[in-house]
């Protein structure tokens, strides 16, 4: 006989990027440098990127990720045992990390599950 059921299946892919990381003058001095070269189309391309710098795109409801079996959302706040909060996004680069409340930087040594094990367990606010 005949069945049918709905599946939900997890993807993964990997993509290699590459990632340059300057500070505004840099940005800036290159900015000049590639508007000065032959106007190829890698070029036009790098200049236009250089132009239109936009900033690190917040994590959606639907971003999650998942350590020791436990689900995270990205993009969501999290409180530990004793009462700081704590909060999660995947970067550029795809990794995810994480900051203890908005006056520290972002770190990839934060990432869900070393922040559960070391001061969890954690509520989702």
């Amino acid at each position: 006989m005949a069945s049918a059921a709905y599946e939900t299946t997890t993807r993964t892919i990997e993509e290699t990027t590459v990632v340059l990381r300057l500070t505004e003058h840099e940005a800036d001095e290159l900015r000049v440098l590639v508007g000065e070269s032959d106007a190829t189309r890698v070029r036009l391309n790098i200049l236009q990127a250089l132009q239109e710098i936009t900033s690190p795109v917040a994590a959606t409801a639907s971003d999650t990720v998942e350590y020791d079996g436990k689900t995270y959302e990205l993009g969501a706040r999290y409180r530990d045992v004793d009462g700081d909060v704590w909060e999660f996004r995947r970067n550029e680069g795809g990794q995810v990390e994480g900051r203890y409340s908005t006056a520290y930087p972002w770190s990839d040594d934060y990432y869900p599950g070393y922040v559960e094990r070391t001061f969890g367990p954690l509520a989702k606010l």
